[in-house]
């Protein structure tokens, strides 16, 4: 086998060095084969861009997007398209300012930089060592402080189909202007229509020659996962929107399927209103013990349905101990909450959608009052005796004196009186202040059941029933009632 040479390997070495460096030049932007050497002098670097900003090199026929910090030679040009602006950082520290639809060029003026503004408007702020010159339609002269140039031309019909080509054969980024971000919808207790539901609207400016978009829509800024809507013109109503947080953004669409470049990312908050939530404004509630402490009582809570949800977090807060708050996730429009501490709480609801994002505009929420009262004391009934027979003078006016032991702080008693001991249906009642009454309305014959409880403050706290007496009516017959 022949050995390789020496001399062979460094030709071969050298012949790899040459194709990587021709491979540079060749596909580097600021490289020209053919250029002068006035191609090769930086005048400029772009160290701002918003939106659609392009960028022509000195002997190429394609118009780029602008990037920071591009660089710009001799004979390069620049360009700004609707509602995009750039700023740029010349050689001698000067900085100008290119608005919306400016285009300019730089060329050589014997020893100095000239600025060809060909149409739109440019904002410098010039040192005193600037050598720059300007150029408009109108007039020549030095950059020199601050200034404010515009340039009366329009862009020719040529320049709109040769000079400013579609950049790399993409449509123009089209710039949001509107967009209708509060949108609510009417929950299960108001009565508007459906028709009369605000639906939110995005438009934005067009790209000449376009007339179908696309827009896109996500809960990411990232945009990873997206729902995409193709539309004519330049306005877009979200007919099946959703609420919640959605970034969105635009692109034009051209011929041949060619996508043109994003608008800039907005932002939307689409929330509904708050649903009604019913809960008794006071639970009161009655018990043996001197305090609530030991039992727990349960406090229903339900509220309207609202539109797109797929649950709710419900939450009850005491407001004299906001650390001992109670949460609970529900796909249901109704929950309970046990309750033991008398006092004040907070009902707070939040509804969310299938991607667990909230919807409602605020939380819903609502207060209510928990008070426990214990029972008082019930009397012990006292004549006549349980399991006694009485035989009346008249049954149709017994004038038969009941009577049952006084109870401390008591302002009323109930009576009641049935001729079964469940009390099923009650056949005399009456409310006194004093611990007996005279019974004076006709009695049956046959057995009779009595029992008495105690009133206080108006019967909203009231003592349990005392056991029933029985006594029995003596006579021939029995009357029916």
């Amino acid at each position: 086998m022949k050995r390789i040479k020496k001399a062979d390997i460094i030709f071969l070495a050298l012949c790899f060095l040459f194709s990587g460096l021709s491979g540079y030049f060749l596909l580097n932007p600021d490289f020209s084969l053919f250029s002068d050497d006035l191609s090769k002098i930086e005048v400029a670097k772009v160290f701002a861009v918003k939106m659609d900003v392009r960028l022509k090199k000195t002997n190429s026929y394609s118009w780029l997007p602008a990037y920071t910090p591009a660089r710009l030679f001799y004979g390069d040009s620049i360009f700004t398209g609707p509602n995009s602006e750039t700023d740029l950082q010349m050689a001698d520290d000067s900085t100008i300012h290119l608005n919306q639809n400016t285009l300019v060029t730089f060329t050589n003026l014997g020893s100095r930089v000239q600025l060809d503004l060909r149409f739109g408007e440019i904002v410098g702020d010039f040192s005193k060592n600037s050598t720059l010159s300007i150029k408009t339609t109108q007039s020549e002269l030095k950059a020199l402080g601050h200034m404010v140039l515009k340039s009366s031309e329009s862009p020719k019909s040529d320049d709109a189909k040769t000079d400013l080509p579609l950049v790399e054969n993409k449509a123009s980024a089209p710039a949001l202007s509107e967009l209708f971000i509060k949108s609510r919808y009417p929950s299960a207790t108001e009565k508007r229509a459906p028709s009369a539901v605000e639906i939110p609207k995005i438009t934005w400016t067009k790209v000449a020659s376009v007339e179908q978009y696309e827009v896109e829509l996500s809960r990411t800024e990232e945009f990873s996962a997206t729902r995409k809507y193709q539309v004519q013109g330049n306005r877009f109503e979200w007919q099946d929107y959703r609420p919640g947080r959605w970034f969105y953004r635009v692109h034009a669409l051209g011929s041949a399927g060619i996508t043109g470049l994003n608008s800039e990312t907005g932002q939307a908050k689409i929330y509904l209103e708050q649903p009604k939530i019913y809960v008794p404004e006071s639970v009161i509630v009655r018990g043996k013990l001197e305090d609530a402490s030991g039992t727990a009582t349960t406090v229903k809570i339900t509220w309207d349905d609202v539109p797109f949800s797929k649950n709710y977090r419900l939450r009850l807060q005491p407001l004299n101990h906001p650390e001992d708050i109670q949460s609970v996730d529900v796909p249901t429009t109704s929950s309970s909450f046990n309750i033991s501490k008398p006092g004040k709480y907070l009902v707070d609801l939040q509804a969310y959608d299938e991607d667990n994002q909230p919807i409602l505009s605020e939380i819903a929420a609502k207060k209510f009052i928990y008070i426990y009262r214990k029972w008082a004391k019930a009397p012990d009934l006292l004549e006549p005796k349980s399991n006694s027979t009485l035989f009346l003078l008249s049954l149709q006016s017994p004038d038969l004196w009941l009577e049952w032991t006084p109870v401390e702080d008591i302002d009323q008693y109930e009576v009641e009186l049935s001729l079964d001991e469940k009390f099923s249906k009650i056949y005399y009642s009456a409310v006194v202040s004093k611990n007996r009454i005279l019974l004076s309305r006709e009695l049956p014959t046959g057995t009779v059941y009595w029992r008495v409880r105690s009133l206080v403050e108006k019967q909203e706290r009231h003592s349990e029933w005392t056991k029933a007496y029985q006594f029995r009516v003596g006579n021939s017959s029995r009357e029916k009632l």
